[in-house]
C-alpha cells in the first residue's frame, strides 16, 4: 500500500474491510499511521442526492447520461449481497469496467460484503485465466461474450476445469444454451446466475439461478425481483399478457442528465419507469419473462419482427456462438430481416453453404416474414462491441448495409 500511496500522494488509502482491527493503517501523503479506535464517518450522504452519471451502452443508438443517487447504488448493492450471497470469503475478479453501472455496483456490493477485489487491467482471456488460480478467485461477473472468449481460450490451450469458481453472474445479453453447457463443464462447482437490468435501474431488476438439473434450455424467463423492486406490464396490442415492462422503486434513476424531455417520456404516472423491453409478468409467482427490445424491431411489409426472437433461433444452431439480427432498407418491404453470425472457433461447422442452412433452420421455427433474407458469416473481430462486451448493433448495420445493396 505504501508504494501505491507514494504514486498518488494526495490520496488517503483506507482498507475499509478491517477498520475494526487495531493493526489497520491509514496511508496519507506516503506516511502510515494507526487508525484511531474511535474512527467514525463524519457525514452520511443524503440517499436522494446525486452520486454519479453513468452512460447507457448505446447499443441501438446514442448513449445517454443517467444520473443515479447514493440510495440507488446502495439498495442495489445490498440486493446483490442478499441474492447472490457475497460475503467476506468472496474473491472477485473484475471484468466489467467501473464506468458502467454493473461493474461499479458489483464493486460496491463486494465492499459492503467485506470481500476481496482483484483488478488486472483490460479484459484478456489469457490474463484472466491465469489470475483465477493465482488469486484463488471464486466469483466472476461477465457478459456472455466475455465468458465465451474465456472458454474458447481454455479449449485452444486444453486447460483443465476451474473448480475454484463457485459464482458466475452474467447479464447484458442472452446466453446461448451451448455456452451454458460449456460453463457447467469447465466451472463444475459454479452457481450460474442471470441478472436482468439496465443503467437506468442501477443494474439488476431480477435474478435467475440456472439449476444443475441437466436442463440446458434457456427460455425467456429472467427470474424474480428483490422486494424493493415493483414490476408491471403496460399492455401493447392484442397479444395476451405482452407489453412494455415497467418498474418502480428506489433503484430507478433520478433523470437523464441534461435531457428533461426524454426524462419525462421515460416515466408513466405513479413513478413507473419504462424499460423499453417487451415481456410478460406472472404476478402469482413473481416471474418476469423478456421477449425483446421495443426499439430492436424490424418493420417489414407491415409486420413487426422482434430481433431477439430470430437471434434465439439462430443461436440454437450447432456451432453458432453469436447471432445479430437487424433490418436493412428494402424498396418493396421498407425493411427486410438480415443477420450476422459468428461461428465458435475450433468447431466442426463448415462455412460452406452455412448461410443457406441457417435460413432453412429459421424456416422450421419462424413465420415466413421473420426469416432472414440473408445471413452473413463473420469473424468475431468484425462485430463491434462496447467496453462491456455488448454488440453495437447500429454500427454493424451501417457496415453491412452496403453488402445487402450489392445483392439487390
Amino acid at each position: 500500500m505504501g508504494e501505491l500511496a507514494s504514486e498518488f500522494p494526495d490520496v488517503a488509502f483506507i482498507p475499509v474491510e478491517s477498520l475494526a482491527d487495531k493493526d489497520t493503517v491509514i496511508v496519507q501523503n506516503g506516511n502510515e499511521r494507526e487508525v484511531p479506535t474511535n474512527y467514525t464517518v463524519d457525514h452520511l450522504a443524503d440517499p436522494d442526492l446525486p452520486l454519479a452519471i453513468f452512460y447507457t451502452s448505446g447499443t441501438t443508438g446514442a448513449a445517454k447520461g443517467v444520473l443515479l443517487s447514493h440510495g440507488n447504488m446502495l439498495v442495489q448493492a445490498q440486493a446483490k449481497c442478499n441474492h447472490i450471497g457475497y460475503g467476506p470469503g468472496t474473491r472477485y475478479l473484475h471484468a466489467a469496467p467501473l464506468y458502467h453501472v454493473g461493474g461499479f455496483n458489483s464493486s460496491i456490493a463486494i465492499t459492503i460484503a467485506g470481500g476481496l477485489q482483484i483488478f488486472c487491467g483490460a479484459f484478456s482471456p489469457s490474463r484472466f485465466l491465469s489470475a483465477i488460480p493465482y488469486h484463488a478467485i471464486n466469483t466472476l461477473v461477465m457478459v456472455p461474450t466475455a465468458l465465451q472468449l474465456l472458454l474458447d481460450e481454455t479449449q485452444r490451450h486444453q486447460l483443465p476445469p476451474l473448480p475454484l469458481i463457485h459464482t458466475i453472474l452474467y447479464g447484458g445479453n442472452p446466453m446461448n444454451p451451448s455456452l451454458l453447457i460449456q460453463l457447467r463443464s469447465h466451472f463444475p462447482h459454479a452457481q450460474i446466475i442471470q441478472a436482468y437490468g439496465m443503467t437506468e435501474t442501477t443494474s439488476s431488476i431480477t435474478f435467475l439461478r440456472h439449476t444443475h438439473s441437466g436442463n440446458t434450455s434457456l427460455d425467456l424467463t429472467v427470474g424474480h425481483a428483490p422486494d424493493h423492486v415493483d414490476i408491471k406490464i403496460d399492455p401493447i396490442g392484442s397479444a395476451l399478457g405482452l407489453g412494455e415492462i415497467l418498474t418502480r422503486g428506489p433503484h430507478v434513476m433520478l433523470e437523464y442528465w441534461g435531457r428533461p424531455q426524454e426524462t419525462q417520456e421515460a416515466f408513466r404516472p405513479g413513478g413507473w419507469f419504462r424499460t423499453g423491453d417487451l415481456g410478460r409478468f406472472e404476478e402469482s409467482r413473481g416471474v418476469l419473462t423478456i421477449e425483446g427490445r421495443m426499439k430492436d424491431m424490424v418493420k417489414t411489409g407491415g409486420e413487426n419482427v422482434l430481433c431477439a426472437e430470430v437471434e434465439r433461433v439462430l443461436m440454437e444452431y450447432p456451432g453458432v456462438s453469436l447471432a445479430v439480427v437487424f433490418g436493412v432498407p428494402d424498396p418493396i418491404y421498407v425493411e427486410v430481416v438480415v443477420a450476422a453470425v459468428v461461428i465458435r472457433p475450433g468447431g466442426t461447422v463448415s462455412r460452406q453453404g452455412l448461410s443457406n442452412k441457417l435460413i432453412l433452420h429459421c424456416r422450421t421455427s419462424l413465420a415466413r416474414f421473420k426469416v432472414p433474407r440473408h445471413v452473413w458469416i463473420v469473424d468475431a473481430h468484425e462485430v463491434p462491441v462496447n467496453a462491456s462486451g455488448k454488440v453495437l448493433k447500429h454500427v454493424l448495420r451501417l457496415r453491412l448495409q452496403g453488402r445487402h445493396r450489392s445483392r439487390m
